[in-house]
């Protein structure tokens, strides 16, 4: 039973959501994606949506007048409206720039994950993840959400770098908690901000110099046909990219039949949706790069086979670098299925391989001042469930 193991950084966490469903009940949700029919729409929402202006309760505030609308408006909301079906929204663009959802909390999320690895294999790596977000204040404008985000990742055997022969925890945790800002301004612009505070490490919270903390701040305007400009800048002790000094960022939001995504810099969202059951999408933010090919309907059951590079970073209690963090660095390919098991609940399977794949301690990504060692491939099951309040 090892294999479900539950450290006690997730067990806080799902003492946490115990008290959740009481959170909830007092929470309004809360909407900040961009408004994508603004300019197309302006005359019926003024007349049937009044005090409307973003999200999905605009959305379902104007279907029941489509045919009422002008046919601008209505090929507008017929588009937006076959792409959310298709991709699950702007909103599945999330978890960039220190998991800011650019797009804020439409309501309350409860989300579970984990992989395990053979038994065989001496350097398997058993990873569990729990996270909640919900929105917690509303008015016209401006809104609030917050969330928790815990973690826990283990290795089969013990582990040495080579260039001293440090010992590599057996277990490393992240835990953090976070604040999403959002305020409308005029003219359908919005400003906003996101910061989170934790700690990345084998005995998370026992220094200072074990917590970890991530800030971004955006401003977003509208330009033609619904689409977006948002600029950023992003600050973290903990990234892929570059610890301590503020990043300068852009973002494009676009959309149109077959095409939505978000471009910029550092990080780009692309999914292409050639026909009814067939998305494909690509993400990268740094080092990261993320490659997924899907078919079937979000509604009911998708399959789908990608490509995943990505890295994590912990920073080792016992180290005497204090900029030193310590990553792991893996490749996967894998498949599965997506299927939706009620009006709340959704869930993921995937099995897949892990490759190229290397803990290392250094300054940065890449910088192995500290050592390395290599971690066997290997094959790996995982899985996440979804629950919307």
């Amino acid at each position: 039973m090892r294999m479900f193991y539950l450290p006690k950084v997730l067990r806080f966490s799902i003492f946490i959501t115990l008290l959740f469903p009481l959170i909830v009940n007092s929470a309004e949700p809360v909407s900040v994606t961009p408004p994508p029919l603004a300019g197309m729409c302006d005359a019926e929402i003024s007349k049937y949506c009044e005090g409307l202006t973003i999200g999905t309760g605009l959305f379902r505030c104007l279907i029941p007048h489509k045919d009422e609308a002008s046919e601008n408006c209505r090929a507008e909301i017929e588009k937006a409206t076959k792409a959310l079906k298709r991709s699950g929204g702007l909103n599945s663009f999330s978890g960039v720039m220190g998991n800011m959802n650019m797009m804020g909390s439409q309501g309350p999320v409860l989300t579970y994950g984990g992989s395990v690895a053979p038994r065989t294999d001496p350097t398997d790596i058993r990873q569990h993840k729990l996270g909640i977000s919900l929105p917690v204040f509303r008015n016209e404008i401006d809104s609030v959400s917050m969330s928790l985000n815990s973690s826990s990742l283990r290795f089969g055997e013990r582990l040495y770098l080579s260039k001293n022969g440090t010992e590599v925890p057996s277990e490393l945790y992240k835990i953090e908690v976070g604040t999403n800002f959002t305020r409308k301004l005029e003219n359908e612009r919005s400003i906003g901000t996101r910061f989170t505070v934790g700690s990345a490490s084998d005995r998370p919270f026992q220094s200072s110099k074990d917590i970890t903390f991530h800030v971004t701040g955006f401003y977003g305007f509208p330009v033609q046909d619904g689409d977006h400009w948002m600029w950023t800048v992003y600050a973290s002790n903990n990234s892929p990219i570059i610890n301590y000094i503020p990043i300068p960022g852009f973002v494009y939001f676009f959309r149109s039949d077959k095409v939505m995504g978000m471009v910029g810099l550092p990080f780009t969202v692309i999914q292409w949706m050639p026909s009814e059951l067939w998305t494909y999408s690509f993400s990268l933010f740094g080092p990261s790069v993320n490659l997924e090919a899907i078919y079937g309907s979000s509604e009911k059951i998708q399959t789908f086979v990608g490509f995943n590079w990505g890295q994590q970073s912990f920073l080792r209690s016992d180290r005497t670098e204090s900029r030193d963090r310590l990553f792991l660095d893996e490749k996967k390919i894998f498949t599965g299925i997506r299927t939706v098991l009620g009006p709340k609940l959704s869930a993921e399977l995937q099995i897949g391989h892990a490759f190229g794949r290397v803990l290392y301690e250094g300054p940065r990504f890449e910088k192995r001042d500290g050592g390395s060692v290599d971690l066997n491939s290997s094959g790996f099951v995982a899985w996440n469930f979804r629950y919307t309040f």
